[in-house]
């Protein structure tokens, strides 16, 4: 059919005819709808929250929106405690009130000298309080060693064995 070409009276009665059944069914299947679902409405839930400020020895320090119920130490998880956060002062598996600030302080600090088979040897700064354990979870070595270390201790990594 070019432009200039007109429907014919039947043609015409057949596409009214076909767009009255589309707009019918159309609007047969709106008021079918049950009336809430008519209007979408975005629910809210609300859970009950707490904000916990973390600042200081923390890799993300900042607030931080949290579940009520949720421990010092999942949030302390979120932000992230480095090798030299000091946590002791603090109980960690006390539940956060609904708003509060947290400082988590830098452990003091003593020397230790490693030497032996470690890529690295030389003095260590570990937190006071450590134990050989933790001087080899640092250095990305195994032991259960529960030896307190002080400060200005040599600690002598041995050859690894061989079998």
């Amino acid at each position: 059919m070019s432009g200039k070409e007109r429907l014919t009276t039947p043609e015409w009665l057949a596409c009214a005819t076909i767009l009255s059944v589309l707009l019918y069914l159309t609007t047969l299947s709106y008021l079918s709808q049950p009336p809430d679902s008519l209007f979408e409405r975005e629910e809210v839930h609300t859970t009950p929250e707490v904000s916990v400020t973390i600042t200081g020895e923390v890799a993300f320090p900042g607030t931080y929106r949290l579940e009520k119920g949720t421990t010092l130490s999942e949030a302390l998880d979120r932000a992230g405690l480095t090798h030299l956060s000091y946590t002791k002062r603090h109980k960690t598996t006390r539940k956060l009130k609904r708003s509060e600030s947290i400082h988590i302080p830098t452990a003091q600090l003593i020397t230790v000298e490693v030497s032996g088979e470690v890529p690295l040897p030389g003095s260590y700064l570990v937190p006071k309080g450590s134990k050989e354990r933790d001087l080899y979870t640092l250095l990305g070595l195994p032991s259960d060693s529960s030896k307190k270390l002080s400060d200005g201790d040599t600690v002598h990594i041995p050859p690894k064995e061989t079998t």
